[in-house]
């Protein structure tokens, strides 16, 4: 369960950045093309486990807004 730094999607190259976040456990950013995963939450340390799915649900974001939806 590795998340890339980036990947290529649509087209364009979307960057995938682990941050320290309060409240949720993504963002995905339409503007920069930038997923953002996080690796604490208020302070306490996500698992990797979690870290991944957030990214596939991000990710998922990202390819719904390629397609239009």
């Amino acid at each position: 369960m590795m998340i890339p730094k980036s990947f290529e999607l649509g087209g364009f190259t979307w960057k995938v950045k682990l941050c320290k976040m309060t409240e949720v456990y993504g963002e995905c950013d339409y503007q920069s093309n930038t997923l953002r995963v996080a690796s604490h939450i208020d302070g306490k340390r996500v698992d990797a486990e979690k870290r991944y799915a957030s990214f596939l649900h991000e990710f998922f974001h990202a390819a719904l807004h390629t397609l239009g939806k």
